[in-house]
This record gives C-alpha cells, structure tokens and sequence, in this order.
C-alpha cells in the first residue's frame, strides 16, 4: 500500500487527532448519553417507499444509545420522533474522530436534529484504532443497523470527521468491503491524492468532501481527494464555483456528482454544513 494511506505507517498516527490536540475539544463534548436530543419529526405524506415486512424489525425508535456492535464498538441510532418502522428509511452512518465515543461525536456532528426531521435514521460508531480489518469491520454497521430497524439497503450514507471521514472515504472505494454507500460526504479525511494514486477507481458515485482553511494537520487534503473522485467519475476540471467556498466540477458521469467545500476553522472544527450534507444525501437518492 502506498505511503500515507492504510499503509499503516509511524506518520499514519498524525493522520488522526492526537491525544493532546483532543483535550479541549472532549472537555466540550458529551462522553455519556446526552439528555435532550432534538430529533425531528418528517412527513411521510409522501414518501413512496418500499416497505418492511410487519413486525420485522423491532429496533427501538427515536432512541437507542447503547447498541453492541462488538465488543469493541458501540453504535447510538436516532430515528424521527415520528418513525414508521414499516417503511423502509434511508440511513446515515457518522464515523467518529479518534478518540471520540459516540456520543461526543453526536455532539462534534450536530447531525441529529437535520437528518431525522428529512426521515434519515443516523447511526453514530466509537470510534476505533485505524487498520484494514477495522475499517472492514465497520463496514459491517450498516446490514446490523438494517437487522434492527426498517432501512433503504439502496440508500446508505457515510460521512464522519478526521479517522472518521477517512473511514467512510476507504469504505467507499477499497475493493472487498461488504457494502458499497449510495454517497459520502467525508470531512478533513486524512487522505491525500498521492495516497489513492495507485488505487483502481471504483463504480461512479456520488462525493461530498469537506475542509477546512485553517486545518494545519491535513492542509488541502481535501482539495486533492476531491480531485481523485473527480477523475474517477469521469467530470471535467477545474471545479466551478457554485457560491462561496463551495465549487461543483463539471461534466461527471451521470447521477455521480462531485462537489467540494471549504470552512472557516481548523482541523478539529466540524464544518458548519449540515444542511448541505443532509441536501446532498438528498438529491442522491
């Protein structure tokens, strides 16, 4: 594997947040179930959707904290408060920074409130040490969420931030993973172009990727993935500015688009994007 990128090298762990960089940023965030979530409510007025057979799915709605994975993972699933377990939803799946459990990474995210009032069910993982088997073991999440609760197997979404976004970027293109997403939105990944150079494109999708201006840990790594999934789905360059900070290139494959965004913060800030992400996820259905 190539330096830099599941290469599994000494510098791979700067690829991550750092115990000492995370120290504020945990002091923020929630390490046990938050008490008040906000979870909103969709209207399923129309919302052709396949079905689930009744009563096949019996997980918990709005809320469960404290799903088992395995015994190294933990998974908190939000549904809307409305949720009909008989329709089949579309589901996010947020991959955590390092370190973050997976409640401090619902609240780095802020996902929650957006994706469940559009009718997503999101699922937020612990996050785990970064290796192949990892990253192929959470692969896994999604067909164990869609055991549990009624899910679109068509219409599966990934994103995350930092270990996060490069979980849900290697999941979408690494040959042999047990599923592959609808889209991905992939913010301040510790991936750069060089890293995936030596790597086969996969099938055209649809990519979001996220960063932002002041990330000294991964500067304009995401300016370069971007540019890999633009050649791989076949759009032409350079990207178009579609508003500020935002470009979209042109020309890409059919039902493959390809936008990048870039954010006011540094590395470990969340990007102020949730809607975008949540549109995105959208209008790739």
């Amino acid at each position: 594997m190539p330096h830099g990128f599941m290469g599994w090298k000494s510098s791979w762990s700067c690829h991550a947040f750092t115990s000492a960089c995370l120290a504020a940023t945990l002091s923020a965030c929630a390490p046990e179930p938050p008490a008040d979530i906000e979870l909103g409510t969709f209207d399923y007025t129309n919302a052709d959707w396949p079905s689930c057979r009744a009563d096949s799915r019996s997980g918990p709605s709005p809320r469960s904290d404290d799903e088992a994975f395995d015994a190294a993972t933990k998974i908190s699933v939000r549904t809307p408060a409305n949720y009909d377990s008989s329709l089949q939803h579309p589901l996010i799946i947020v991959y955590a920074p390092a370190t973050f459990n997976r409640f401090a990474s619902e609240a780095h995210a802020g996902l929650t409130g957006i994706a469940t009032a559009a009718g997503f069910i999101i699922a937020y993982v612990d996050s785990r040490r970064l290796s192949l088997n990892a990253i192929r073991e959470l692969a896994n999440i999604p067909a164990a969420i869609a055991n549990r609760w009624c899910v679109n197997q068509s219409r599966i979404y990934l994103t995350g931030h930092s270990d996060g976004g490069t979980v849900a970027n290697a999941i979408a293109f690494l040959p042999d993973m047990p599923f592959r997403p609808r889209a991905i939105a992939p913010s301040a990944a510790g991936v750069r172009g060089e890293d995936m150079h030596d790597h086969a494109c996969p099938a055209p999708m649809p990519v979001f990727t996220l960063q932002n201006a002041d990330d000294q840990l991964f500067p304009n790594f995401g300016r370069e993935l971007s540019d890999w999934w633009a050649g791989c789905n076949q759009c032409s360059a350079p990207p178009s500015s579609i508003e500020p900070g935002c470009a979209s290139y042109p020309d890409c494959t059919a039902a493959a688009e390809t936008l990048i965004c870039t954010y006011p913060g540094g590395h470990r800030q969340w990007p102020d994007a949730n809607r975008r992400i949540v549109d995105f996820f959208e209008r790739t259905r």
